[in-house]
């Protein structure tokens, strides 16, 4: 039994190309839409476009319907997104930060989020 070439193409596809096929269009499009392509995790990938420099708005639905609606601006890619880290800091450590001081643990807590794992010197 064959696989029809809709259902194979869509598997193949990553589904972040496949919510900015539909977003292609330049219309609002409601977040089941987007869930039925991109899968639960539809707003992952949306995130990874706008990482990619594509300009997403978002909107909540009208009536309050609960969830929220999309719109691609372009087509055409803008400048990509640097990619970030969360750094998790005591509140002692963060104010230090706001002075201009650099503390041991929040050195640490900024090797640890850059590499995934505290590091250690040799």
């Amino acid at each position: 039994m064959s696989v029809p070439a809709s259902i194979w193409c869509r598997e193949k596809k990553p589904a972040r190309l496949r919510v900015l096929d539909v977003l292609a269009d330049l219309q609002w499009h409601r977040c089941t839409e987007l869930m039925r392509v991109g899968g639960n995790r539809y707003a992952g990938r949306i995130d990874e476009l706008r990482v990619e420099g594509y300009q997403i708005d978002a909107e909540p639905l009208p009536n309050r319907a609960g969830g929220k609606r999309y719109r691609l601006r372009s087509v055409v890619p803008g400048r990509r997104r640097e990619k970030r880290v969360r750094v998790y800091l005591s509140p002692a450590d963060a104010k230090a930060l706001l002075r201009g001081e650099i503390t041991l643990f929040a050195r640490q807590a900024v090797q640890e989020a850059l590499h995934g794992r505290p590091r250690t010197r040799e």
